[in-house]
């Protein structure tokens, strides 16, 4: 007992490690928030030195600035902490497609570029092809007859994505011997690409709503957080239908 006592003392011991940076840093925050520059703070510190308050109040003011510089700091580490996720940006990626060693087409990736905010990875994260539009007229949009949240393959059932190691997150596939567009949907979701031809290959401009879920791993459980929405419009403008225009809206 008194040796399982010993270990759990020093284990405890060697976690203050780091008060040495703590402290200083501390203390900042507290004469910051004591004396800081905004005009409560300055009439609290000429207050505080030509009155002769109780002493009361004055302890009072500098446990609670104290409890204030303490909880600056913990945010402060706390905030980096917090897994975030947004996509920022589009890119195009050409595959070939093999058969016994041999490449016999190609076909031209649409992604997604995700980014981790914040220095904490992202955990079970999952696409869904929400709708795909096209357009009717100059500004009006009809949805084509594809079938509502499609999971979008990424490799894997749940994505784990890590900050400067992020997975980019195909949208759709161009075949470029046929000109095909065909959502890159999980195998699974058994839909024949001539349904795509019907509702997606002779339309001028296309827009694709993508969500992106994902989740916080917390004391080894699993916590939703916000999940990512955006819109892709695609616009096949000019003979070279392989590289469309990209443009990517935050929803």
């Amino acid at each position: 007992m008194v040796s399982q006592m010993s270990k759990w003392f020093k284990r405890r011991f060697k976690e203050l490690d780091l008060l040495e940076q703590y402290f200083p840093l501390l203390f900042t925050r507290w004469q910051a928030a004591l004396w800081g520059g905004s005009v409560l703070a300055v009439a609290f510190g000429w207050r505080f030195i030509t009155s002769d308050w109780p002493y009361p109040v004055k302890l009072t003011a500098c446990i609670v600035a104290l409890f204030f510089a303490g909880y600056y700091v913990w945010r402060a580490d706390h905030v980096r902490l917090i897994p975030k996720l947004r996509i920022v940006g589009t890119r195009f990626q050409d595959t070939p497609v093999t058969l016994g060693g041999s490449v016999f087409d190609h076909r031209v990736f649409v992604q997604l570029m995700p980014e981790c905010l914040t220095e904490s990875p992202v955990y079970e994260c999952v696409g869904y092809l929400q709708k795909i539009e096209k357009r009717i007229g100059q500004s009006q949009w009809e949805e084509a007859a594809i079938d509502r949240n499609l999971i979008l393959n990424w490799g894997d059932d749940k994505v784990e994505l890590h900050p400067r190691s992020e997975r980019p997150l195909n949208i759709f596939f161009i075949q470029r011997d046929t000109r095909q567009v065909i959502p890159n949907l999980k195998p699974d979701a058994d839909i024949p690409w001539q349904k795509f031809d019907a509702a997606l290959m002779n339309e001028p401009v296309l827009r694709f709503h993508v969500q992106v879920t994902c989740s916080d791993r917390i004391n080894g459980n699993f916590v939703s957080i916000p999940s990512v929405k955006v819109c892709l419009e695609v616009r096949f403008a000019g003979p070279n239908r392989l590289r469309p225009q990209l443009e990517l809206t935050q929803l």
